[in-house]
């Protein structure tokens, strides 16, 4: 039996190494949110696909954490006529059944409704038993050829017949990565990284692909059977798009006013294409179209493969141009819609009633009093760069939030973008930003300011220059150090030292920051200009080798950090939350298989500190912190004394969730 144990131990350690296992989700504490009457811009949720269902309501999936289908009533419009819906409820059956969601209308003005199997990932046709709920009344597998139906596709209808259109990647053989491995294998792909990927040029050196697109013709409606694929042919040749291999999505519209419907692209990131169709010499051709006024060949908050659905159930009443519903990566919602006043397409943010604080993805909150109101607020970061500010206008015990509202800096809204070259995951990433806002009296001026890092590792303050009631927020300066701009790790969120931790010989309170060789480190400022480091000192554990909580290549960064008094000995310590990333780089044996909160305790002095291996923090209940994948942005809420009360944390989904009394893990 012992011998029989030992075995089961060493296979369960393998493949959870190997990333095998999948840790379950434990429960975590509601998201932080609105009074029911509040209405603010529809926003949860990481890579939010829309689907519009028969009866108005909205059927949307998001991805990781919290991942699955929810359902939002339709409510009808506000007053400026934004659509309105109520807060999400996720089904949970549903999510059991099926993967990916698509409405497309193939004949007349009833949308037919297509998801894949979760298990097999082919698409069926799915009817419902009735317009107001998810209850399946029978589902037919879509093939063709005689083959089931894998990959995006859409199905579009024009003069010649119906056809179903695929989209599909062709390789090559080649990858996206420079050295032809992704950042996240072990060990490390030694060509990603700080400083790393581009030439001297500034061009990524991993490769680009090209997709294709293919179409079959329907053959039975009834049986959803298509013929055998062909090749989409434009000016004669095999339409074939080449880019940077980014998700990609195609549709069915009409946004020409023809009554005849288009085929819509979303790729490259954020590019936005649109084609007709006919049939030449028997074959299928797309013929690129101007976009119509108010359509921009770039969307401007989507990006990532973004997902539309049509509005036709919402406005029955419209022959034509009934418009669509885009989601994506940020997790938000955008109506397109047409004017024909203007005679023109035009965007509103779609609306949500009592629902969720959220920002746009990958929260880095902070709970903070931003208006000297003496009552706790919430600055976060989030991955499209915007800082956003959430006031309470209740009690710290009992908060009342408004609506988030984008922070701006000289009169402009603050947004941190890579652009093609400032990602070490290369240009995939230019409309990212993943920006990690610590607010802090920079400046020993008595005014909160805004300390920052982002995509690029690039360390930048921004300065209050209004008041502790108004704060009004300067261009953004760049912290210098050695005589050059400072940057570190990307995507870590810095922490300062407390100057009553430390003696009076230092005038400037010391920065916390991940260097860029993944060491944890505190810097000296000048005593007459805070903005410029003067020493780096990497931290220590007990057995006197450097702090590391960080991995390599994809692995780097990517951790937030607080200082506080945790274990409430008169000590500095450090709180920090980390994602699956420190466990799936093996540079930290105690890190753990999923996004959770650690401690470092300070068994030094707060001149001298030395630490202790990170010890994982728990739930009051004893439930782990689980925040999935990407990362669990952590800020301590601290009590009048300065010790830690409660932890706020944001998750990959843009929401913010707080752990009441925490406490570390047996």
């Amino acid at each position: 039996m012992r011998k029989l144990r030992n075995t089961i131990i060493v296979f369960l350690s393998y493949f959870i190494a190997q990333g095998k296992i999948t840790i379950a989700q434990f429960s975590l504490p509601k998201p932080l949110k609105y009074e029911e009457s509040t209405i603010s811009d529809f926003g949860f949720g990481l890579d939010l696909k829309p689907t519009v269902l028969p009866n108005g309501d909205l059927l949307v999936s998001i991805s990781l954490l919290g991942g699955g289908f929810y359902t939002c009533k339709f409510l009808g419009k506000t007053e400026d006529g934004s659509l309105l819906y109520d807060r999400p409820v996720k089904q949970e059956s549903f999510s059991k059944e099926y993967g990916l969601s698509r409405a497309i209308y193939v004949d007349g003005n009833q949308p037919e409704y297509f998801f894949t199997e979760k298990k097999t990932k082919r698409w069926v046709h799915v009817q419902f038993a009735k317009e107001d709920n998810l209850t399946v009344m029978k589902t037919t597998p879509v093939t063709v050829g005689g083959n089931p139906l894998i990959g995006d596709f859409t199905i579009i209808k024009n003069r010649e017949g119906t056809f179903l259109v695929k989209y599909s990647y062709v390789n090559e053989g080649k990858s996206y990565w420079p050295g032809g491995k992704n950042p996240w294998v072990y060990p490390s792909n030694p060509e990603i990284g700080f400083n790393k990927g581009f030439d001297a040029k500034g061009n990524w050196k991993g490769e680009k692909t090209k997709a294709q697109f293919s179409y079959a013709e329907i053959v039975s409606k009834d049986n959803w059977e298509f013929g055998a694929y062909q090749k989409v042919l434009s000016n004669n040749q095999p339409l074939t798009l080449e880019f940077y291999q980014s998700p990609s999505r195609i549709f069915e519209v009409e946004v020409l006013g023809k009554k005849e419907q288009q085929i819509l692209l979303t790729w490259d990131v954020d590019k936005v294409t649109l084609y007709e169709t006919a049939l030449l010499k028997g074959t299928l051709n797309f013929f690129e179209k101007k976009l119509p006024k108010g359509i921009s060949e770039r969307t401007k908050e989507l990006y990532s493969g973004a997902d539309i659905s049509s509005t036709q159930p919402v406005y029955k009443d419209l022959a034509a141009r009934p418009g669509f519903i885009m989601g994506g990566n940020p997790g938000i919602l955008i109506e397109y819609y047409f004017d024909k006043k203007a005679s023109e397409w035009k965007q509103r943010p779609v609306k949500m009633k009592g629902g969720d604080l959220h920002i746009q993805t990958l929260a880095a909150p902070q709970w903070i009093d931003w208006d000297g109101d003496g009552i706790a607020d919430i600055i976060g970061g989030d991955s499209s760069g915007f800082i956003w500010f959430f006031k309470n206008t209740g009690t710290d015990e009992t908060p009342v939030w408004k609506p988030g509202v984008k922070l701006e800096a000289k009169g402009k809204v603050i947004q941190h973008q890579a652009g093609l070259t400032g990602s070490i995951q290369g240009p995939n990433e230019k409309r990212w930003g993943y920006v990690q806002p610590f607010v802090v009296n920079w400046d020993n001026d008595g005014l909160l300011d805004i300390l920052c890092n982002d995509v690029k590792g690039e360390y930048t303050v921004y300065k209050n220059i209004g008041s502790k009631q108004s704060p009004k927020l300067a261009e953004a300066i760049a912290l210098e150090y050695t005589g050059k701009p400072f940057r570190a790790a990307w995507r870590s969120k810095p922490g300062v030292i407390p100057s009553h931790y430390l003696s009076s010989n230092f005038q400037s309170e010391q920065m916390l920051a991940i260097n860029g060789s993944g060491i944890l480190c505190r810097y000296a400022r000048e005593r007459t200009n805070a903005d410029k480091l003067t020493e780096e000192i990497p931290l220590k554990w007990e057995n006197g080798e450097n702090i590391r909580i960080v991995g390599f290549a994809g692995h780097e960064g990517r951790a937030t950090l607080s200082v506080c008094d945790y274990n409430r000995d008169g000590k500095w310590d450090i709180l920090f939350g980390q994602g699956i990333h420190m466990f799936q780089s093996k540079e930290v044996e105690e890190a753990k298989p999923y996004a959770t909160a650690y401690v470092l305790i300070n068994k030094g002095t707060n001149e001298k500190p030395v630490f202790e291996r990170p010890k994982v923090i728990c739930q009051e209940n004893g439930e782990l912190i689980n925040m999935d994948r990407h990362g669990c942005w952590v800020s301590p809420v601290l009590t009048k004394e300065g010790f830690v009360k409660d932890i706020l944390a944001g998750g990959e989904d843009g929401r913010f969730y707080l752990f009441k009394n925490p406490k570390t893990c047996e």
